[in-house]
């Protein structure tokens, strides 16, 4: 999902895991600033990271919401060299 607000990008989903890890985006708080975001199940929100550009915190999103896919895969699976 894109939220745009004045014509600038607010918030940017990168993944969304279906079994309760939560949401992963990139938000953009101002014109210069982008954020790594997770929002846990339950609707909190930690910020991963602020970076100068929306490729850095997509790519910075991305990685973090691999690592907690990989990590649920183990513990569903119970190989935790799962890759």
């Amino acid at each position: 999902m894109i939220i745009r607000m004045n014509g600038m990008i607010r918030e940017r989903e990168v993944f969304q895991s279906y079994r309760g890890k939560g949401v992963w985006f990139v938000r953009q708080p101002d014109i210069h600033t982008f954020q790594a975001v997770h929002r846990s199940e339950e609707g909190l929100e930690t910020v991963l990271g602020s970076y100068g550009s929306f490729d850095e915190a997509f790519w910075e999103a991305t990685r973090l919401a691999d690592e907690a896919h990989l990590e649920f895969a183990g513990e569903e699976w119970g190989d935790p060299e799962i890759t």
